[in-house]
């Protein structure tokens, strides 16, 4: 029975989520968890990303910000997960941090899942192929 029993709490983990197999330890959890911020390195209060935005425009804010870490992709990567909110944060906590070995790894990825959320303003050509429908007038 107690198999049973056992067996029925592992299937709802499953379901709710939660995998009880999943490690906890800390290297497999964080993104380079052998880098250590600088001495003294305030982390800085990053814009934040919650995937209705342009992933090319939070990129270029969020390095914009990155002042005194230099090219140490290490500590870029670390960060980044300080400029986001909401689904994104959940998206990026979801990820195989295994296959960012540099900030372009983690850059692409990024922008590949979030690059359908810009909505793009209609340009002149788009607009004068307008047509009103028939219960319409412009």
């Amino acid at each position: 029975m107690n198999k049973k029993m056992k067996s029925l709490e592992d299937a709802l983990r499953g379901l709710r989520g939660f995998n009880s197999s999943q490690s906890v330890r800390y290297e497999e959890l964080c993104t380079f968890p052998e880098v250590e911020l600088p001495p003294g390195y305030k982390i800085l209060k990053f814009e934040k990303f919650s995937e209705s935005g342009n992933p090319f425009f939070h990129l270029k804010i969020y390095c914009e910000k990155l002042i005194g870490v230099g090219k140490n992709e290490g500590i870029k990567i670390k960060l980044f997960n300080q400029s986001m909110t909401a689904k994104a944060l959940e998206w990026y906590s979801k990820q195989d941090i295994t296959k960012w070995h540099t900030w372009d790894d983690l850059a692409n990825a990024f922008v590949d899942h979030y690059k359908f959320h810009v909505k793009i303003a209609p340009d002149r050509i788009s607009i004068t192929k307008l047509k009103p429908k028939s219960t319409e007038c412009l």
